[in-house]
């Protein structure tokens, strides 16, 4: 494994996953970025791992804000640092990635939050529910417990020991006037491209111990038709056949009229008794589990007796094996059919009898209701998201309405539309699983008017003219082929509720070749030539960089430069012609 880790082409191919990934041109503790990375520095990589002289350098450690208001950290590594985690994160997915079961879905490709919901979609009949939260999980890994769990599967000590090196790499506090090393005695630093892989090879221990725990609590499960919802249903299959024959004589002779009310009304008196009867019978128990991240799921079909001893099972497992703490004012027991269930951002409940007494459908008989107890719904917080907004200044503080952005003001109409445009598609793309999509409605009516009195300050108008000039929807035209609004459609938002991933997009085939084994775009050298790009093309900034000047009117967001041209681009006597 060590040895593989020596193949330049592993480490360019790393380079070329994470180039263009948002956050990772952000600089290091050492303040270097990717930029400007050549051969010279793989050359470089590989020639410390050979020799087994390569350290990680400590994470530079920024906080960014939780949805609950509190902080959570995140470290940042080198450029180098980077490009190693990313080539050891690619050998270790290949042996640990047939070994994770099913019900993890979170760091993992092809696996998503919206492949979570849709299996806790299928959990139908189910009854109670635990919420699952370990405190501070990954300030807490244990670094000798996780050592162990890789030694099981890895055997070639260099590698192991490389992986040490990233534990023990350590941070520095930024916002610290000292800035002192921290090397902690357990957890792995959020923002590194190898700790969500190592988080979920140590809670791959815990997802094992719930295989084992669905299994024992899952005998003698069944459901089937019970057969007094069979009773009933004949008699309402037979009151609807003598009514529909009934229905049909009317229309020949009217005479019958009051003979087709009377079964008209057996009929209904039929349906109301079918409503009262359970549609199925269930016998035994059932458990299921999910897990993204370190928020995990468990549904129990069966009494709260077996959700409390699963919740200590559970708990004692943590504490004892991996030496983990279940956060008890997070982990709660919930009765789904009574109450919601938060798990990745969505509330969650089950379907009741007096849930579907409330839906009904109109047919030639009068009202019917709908069938389906049981069933699992997911729904959108909409008191939370407009929290957020209002949080981001959205929406009034006091009031449920729209106000204007001031850092918007500056920007173009069009622009303005279209930033709150991304706003509302990424809610709705988000929620779009949800049970209750007509209240996207009222997300959309809070960003209108909020985008409308930014562009009615930037006017010095009022909102009047603006929804007179761009309509309720703020439909704004750039040019005769393009156009942005804030209307989405309602009918495509409820076909798009099918459990289906809407960030599941097709992967083009790209340039996977090494801008740095290029030639020199000027020169045409293939001696110290260096990569240099940029994230996207609106962050250069001529002004400031040559280099960023040339890209731009290139309008490419990379570029091949050897040292010397790069060089005289930055001197001035670059006149934008090729030397060569």
């Amino acid at each position: 494994m060590y040895k593989s880790m020596l193949d330049s082409n592993k480490i360019k191919e790393a380079y070329n996953e994470i180039k263009s990934k948002p956050g990772n041109m952000t600089p290091g503790i050492d303040g270097s970025t990717l930029d400007g990375f050549s051969n010279k520095h793989i050359d470089s990589i590989i020639k410390k791992l050979k020799s087994h002289e390569f350290k990680f350098k400590p994470s530079k450690r920024i906080y960014i804000l939780k949805a609950n208001g509190k902080k959570r950290p995140l470290g940042i590594p080198t450029p180098s640092d980077k490009i190693v985690q990313k080539v050891m994160k690619n050998i270790l997915e290949k042996i640990w990635e047939p070994k994770f079961l099913n019900s993890s879905h979170g760091y993992r490709p092809n696996k998503s939050c919206y492949t979570a919901l849709k299996e806790v979609w299928s959990w139908k009949n189910t009854t109670w529910m635990i919420e699952g939260d370990i405190t501070g999980f990954f300030d807490n890994i244990d670094h000798g417990r996780l050592y162990e769990l890789l030694k099981m599967e890895i055997k070639d000590k260099a590698f192991l020991d490389l992986i040490a090196k990233v534990m023990k790499a350590g941070y520095i506090e930024t916002k610290s006037t000292k800035k002192e090393l921290m090397v902690p005695d357990s957890g792995i630093a959020q923002g590194g491209l190898l700790s969500p892989l190592l988080s979920n090879i140590y809670l791959h221990e815990l997802d094992k111990f719930m295989e084992t725990i669905c299994k024992e609590y899952s005998k003698n499960f069944e459901s089937v038709r019970s057969k007094e919802y069979q009773l009933v249903g004949n008699v309402v299959r037979t009151a609807h056949r003598r009514y529909k024959k009934s229905y049909n004589l009317t229309k020949l002779n009217p005479k019958n009229t009051i003979e087709t009310k009377l079964l008209k009304k057996a009929l209904l008196i039929a349906i109301k008794q079918r409503e009262k009867v359970s549609a199925s019978s269930i016998t035994g128990s059932k458990v299921n589990y999910v897990r993204y991240a370190d928020d995990f799921l468990i549904g129990i079909i069966g009494s709260k007796s077996i959700a409390i001893e699963i919740k200590e099972k559970v708990q004692n497992f943590l504490k004892n094996h991996l030496k983990l703490d279940l956060n008890m004012d997070k982990t709660k027991i919930t009765n789904v059919t009574k109450n919601f269930v938060r798990f990745l951002g969505y509330d969650i409940s089950a379907t009741t009898r007096k849930f579907y007494s409330t839906l009904r459908v109109k047919s030639k008989i009068g009202t019917r209701a709908r069938v389906g107890w049981g069933n699992i719904h997911l729904y959108m917080p909409v008191t939370d998201v407009i929290k957020s907004l209002r949080d981001k200044g959205f929406v009034h503080k006091e009031k449920t309405q729209g106000i204007y952005k001031g850092q918007f003001i500056p920007l173009d109409e069009f622009s303005i539309v279209r930033i709150y445009k991304s706003v509302l598609m990424g809610i709705l793309n988000y929620y779009i699983l949800a049970n209750n999509s007509y209240k996207f409605e009222t997300i959309r009516y809070l960003l209108t008017f909020s985008a409308a009195h930014t562009i009615a300050a930037k006017r010095r108008s009022s909102l009047r003219k603006v929804f007179k000039k761009y309509g309720k929807h703020m439909r704004i035209k750039l040019n005769d082929k393009m156009s942005v609004d804030l209307a989405y459609n309602p009918i495509m938002a409820r076909k798009l509720s099918a459990p289906t991933d809407p960030y599941q997009v097709i992967k083009f085939h790209t340039n996977s070749k090494f801008i740095g084994d290029e030639p020199c775009y000027n020169c045409g050298s293939t001696e110290n030539v260096e990569a240099h790009h940029v994230k996207k093309l609106s962050n250069l900034n001529p002004k400031l960089s040559a280099t960023d000047a040339l890209m731009a009117k290139m309008k490419r967001k990379q570029i091949a430069l050897c040292v010397k041209c790069h060089n005289l681009v930055h001197s001035g006597k670059y006149d934008g012609v090729r030397l060569s």
